[in-house]
């Protein structure tokens, strides 16, 4: 596998065919002020703020060729929207957005002010409409690569090419001081960069960030105490000749582990390596041994940070499975999945563990080539599997992952919600399964126009599904819908003038790149 590039996120946002792995872990929810309905002059909704309820953050555009701009509606008072982007230069346009820890609060990327010169702005959402500009001044054209709240959101961590063109590096601003940045890090080699993924630790002391800081092309993982911000340290093992970093490396959810994916031992052999916190640079492999030719392709730590899931193609060459390791037993690795049918494979990115840690539901053509289905898996019972969904139609599937997974694990773990053309084909809509009786699914989407339901959340409350889709008409639009109220909805945003539409939405913590 190449070294990480290091690509704008807007280029992304232009030509969403380019979407690459990004890291981090999904999270769900944010603060909402309410208001009117559209205004009538090609905004979905604007409008004074009120008390926030249960927030649901979009981007939309007022019409094909309009600027994509971001909203905020409230899944307690459906039919509202207020814009939370102040008004955009002619041409400006808003891109990747994220949600505060706190909730509070969204930052997002755009050419708010002029049309060549991007900025990194934050709003209070008690306040739409009126920004701050997190960033200094940055000279044309130059670029971000990525952003991140801090695990309190008092600060923002960055990747640009601030200080010269065309070299990325790690930047921290705090919301108290905006304007004012330092830049992170030991300083760069000659044709240095700073790529993606940015990892504060859980108690946002420490950041993880890979970089060719030392050898030009070489990627490696770098951690930085804030305490000490102009000095990195290196968190992985020595690498072989052509080794680097690949696309994943994540602190434990309690901060005491570092694990990554690295090509560390064999050239172009990824593996997944762990690391004590207090102890950077000395790693222990934890996957098994590979079969030729096999590799890793993503982990996820458990909630307790006892375990780890991870998918590779372990034991033969090209079909990818299930493991789970100990944090305590490193490379020894039990398969989660059940047998897989020949040309059987683990979706990559497609797997969570329940809340409390006890199973892991997984997407997987497990039983029949190239018909993808849910299955769930109890970890102290690995290889008995069982599929979640009910039967589906000759041609239907689960959806694929895209920016995000298209299921949900209820928060009390009894319940996981899905988008499957499961009736119809090449239309997709939304069920939950209750997992006391797993195959056994009731449609929650009321009647859908193709393509159908193409996200879903939860509110933190559980009280409702909120999902974005065509529903009516040929507009994709905001609704919820309340589990005992199967198909029985409500559009959430306002009005949408004559050809607009929305492209995404989130109710989580964290970036979203529309």
């Amino acid at each position: 596998m190449d070294a990480l590039p290091a690509a704008s996120l807007l280029d992304h946002h232009r030509h969403p065919s380019m979407m690459r792995c990004l890291l981090g872990t999904l999270g769900l929810v944010v603060v909402a002020a309410c208001g009117s309905g559209g205004d009538g002059n090609g905004n979905p909704g604007t409008g004074g703020p009120s008390a926030p309820v249960s927030p649901v953050v979009f981007i939309a555009m007022a019409s094909p060729s309009g600027p994509s701009e971001l909203f905020l509606s409230d899944a307690g008072a459906p039919g509202t929207a207020v814009k939370v982007n102040p008004p955009l230069v002619d041409q400006g346009r808003v891109g990747p957005y994220a949600l505060s820890p706190d909730l509070g609060k969204a930052a997002y990327l755009a050419f708010q002010e002029s049309i060549t010169v991007e900025g990194l702005y934050l709003v209070d959402l008690a306040t739409p409409g009126t920004s701050i500009r997190v960033n200094p001044a940055l000279p044309e054209n130059r670029r971000f690569d990525e952003f991140a709240f801090s695990p309190d959101g008092s600060a923002i961590a960055y990747l640009a090419d601030q200080d010269v063109a065309g070299r990325v590096e790690l930047y921290l601003a705090h919301v108290a001081n905006p304007g004012v940045a330092t830049r992170l890090g030991s300083a760069l080699q000659p044709g240095g960069d700073v790529t993606t993924g940015i990892g504060f630790s859980p108690d946002g002391t420490k950041i993880l960030y890979a970089a060719d800081l030392d050898v030009d092309n070489r990627f490696e993982l770098y951690l930085v105490d804030l305490a000490n911000p102009a000095m990195s340290t290196k968190v992985n093992g020595p690498l072989v000749d052509g080794g680097n970093l690949f696309t994943g490396f994540a602190f434990s959810p309690d901060g005491k582990w570092i694990a990554y994916i690295a090509d560390q031992e064999v050239d172009g052999v990824p593996e997944l390596y762990l690391v004590a916190t207090a102890v950077p640079g000395t790693a222990a492999k934890l996957n098994a041994p590979l079969v030729a030719g096999g590799g890793l392709c993503s982990f996820r730590f458990s909630p307790d940070s006892a375990r780890v899931a991870y998918c590779a193609d372990q034991e033969v060459d090209g079909r990818v499975e299930l493991y789970l390791v100990e944090v305590a037993q490193p490379g020894v690795a039990t398969k989660l999945n059940a047998p897989l049918v020949d040309g059987g494979d683990i979706s990559a990115q497609s797997y969570r563990f329940a809340p409390d840690g006890r199973f892991v539901v997984y997407h997987a053509d497990q039983d029949t080539n190239n018909v993808f289905e849910l299955y769930g898996v109890d970890v102290a019972n690995p290889g008995a599997a069982y599929r979640i969904n009910s039967p589906l139609i000759a041609a239907g599937d689960v959806a694929p992952a895209q920016r995000t997974p298209s299921f949900r694990i209820s928060a009390d773990g009894r319940h996981v919600r899905y988008i499957a053309d499961q009736e119809t084909d090449e239309t997709f809509e939304l069920y939950t399964v209750d997992l006391a009786n797993p195959g056994v699914s009731v449609k929650l989407s009321a009647p859908v126009t193709v393509p159908g339901v193409a996200q879903l959340e939860q509110t933190a409350d559980g009280e409702h599904i909120v999902y974005h889709g065509f529903q009516v008409g040929g507009v994709p639009e905001l609704y919820r819908v309340a589990p005992g109220s199967p198909g029985v909805s409500t559009r959430l945003n306002g009005e949408l003038p004559a050809g607009g539409g929305i492209i995404d939405f989130s109710m989580a913590p964290g970036l979203r790149i529309p």
